[in-house]
């Protein structure tokens, strides 16, 4: 868990582009094509949809020491929902990554751990961390699943799980099993509830790893996330795809719909029951669904994007009215867009480092 506080850092160096302190840090979708981890976000077993997306090439980048000259560091308030909801996100998934990748090694793959000040302090790079030609991309939690996008060496991989392990008090060995759909699974010798040993489907471009009993076979929600024979959510649901076209683009994309496992958020686990932060999050108990992202463009710049579909009436003028006073109140730049008859909200927001308030707008659909 995250100490308990109200801010949390994104602290790095600024790398010397063209101008001295400039760095660009855009979102790798461009604006006529949908981002391509859309592809894997699949319903679960009941037709709904929890998943966290995170740029992980860039924000490692951006957040790791001695990338250039110029220190910098980008606080981000988690009672501001445009930032918690996400970040959020960013900490369940890194949560998840550790404790389930673990027992195969696999976590080693993910270092350097974007730097955020206090979600590092009891979990210190190892000194003795493995050197991987494979690379990241991208991460992601789709439901039960881990997805891990890249280059990836699948030999690499394969003598990396599959290596004897005796005496490590984490490590757990693993043994290839077959393959299912174009990818070599492994599963571990000797399951141990007490660590992360899930089993693996492992490809040139995507490492997933899904638990439980019944783990990575044909015709499961959790294989189907890499492969075409899933529910696509953005067809099976159409307001998960109206939240993902207004706000799923972004180094950090979290979100779901329904029933999941990832929505509605319970902001306690990370957060403790801090009071603003439990307020904010108030806000998703009576929503059907929600995606929010975090981009930074720069090293004054963050924008933000937050989209949320209600069930029944919840929107009525004092909800509304509360919605525009609240979402973004803090950022250089917003627009809020407010839709009673619909039940949805859209917001965007930017906040420039020293720009102070700027120009809002609130729109009633």
């Amino acid at each position: 868990m995250v100490d308990r506080r109200d801010v949390l850092k994104l602290t790095g160096a600024v790398a010397t582009v063209g101008t001295a302190g400039c760095l660009e840090i855009l979102a790798s979708a461009s604006e006529e094509q949908p981002p391509a981890y859309r592809d894997h976000i699949v319903t679960d077993e009941d037709g709904w949809v929890g998943f966290g997306y995170v740029d992980w090439d860039e924000l490692t980048s951006i957040s790791g020491a001695g990338a250039g000259e110029r220190e910098y560091t980008i606080e981000l308030a988690a009672a501001e929902v445009m930032h918690g909801y996400p970040l959020e996100g960013v900490l369940a998934l890194t949560d998840r990554l550790r404790v389930e990748l673990a027992g195969s090694g696999l976590d080693d793959l993910l270092r350097p751990y974007p730097v955020l000040e206090g979600l590092n302090a009891d979990h210190p790079d190892r000194e003795d961390s493995t050197s991987f030609d494979s690379t990241v991309d991208a991460v992601m939690t789709v439901n039960e699943s881990l997805l891990v996008r890249g280059s990836i060496d699948v030999e690499e991989i394969a003598a990396l799980v599959t290596e004897s392990v005796e005496g490590d008090t984490v490590r757990r060995e693993y043994e290839r099993s077959g393959e299912r759909s174009g990818y070599d699974v492994f599963v571990p010798v000797e399951s141990d509830p007490s660590l992360g040993t899930p089993a693996l489907a492992v490809g040139e471009e995507v490492i997933l790893a899904a638990g439980g009993e019944r783990g990575i076979e044909s015709e499961t929600p959790a294989l189907e996330t890499v492969t075409d024979d899933g529910d696509r959510a953005v067809e099976e649901i159409d307001a998960f795809e109206w939240l993902l076209s207004h706000a799923g683009e972004g180094h950090v994309v979290f979100g779901g719909y329904g029933e999941s496992t990832s929505f509605p958020p319970d902001p306690r686990e990370h957060w403790g029951n801090t009071d603003p932060i439990a307020e904010s999050f108030s806000q998703f108990v009576d929503a059907k669904g929600a995606v929010g992202s975090l981009t930074f463009e720069n090293d004054a710049t963050t924008s933000a994007e937050l989209a949320i579909d209600y069930q029944y009436d919840t929107i009525d003028d004092s909800y509304a009215a509360a919605l525009r006073g609240r979402l973004a109140s803090s950022a250089s730049e917003r627009s809020v867009t407010v839709n009673p008859e619909e039940h949805r909200v859209r917001a965007t927001a930017t906040w420039i480092d020293g720009g102070g308030d700027g120009g809002n707008e609130s729109v009633q659909e």
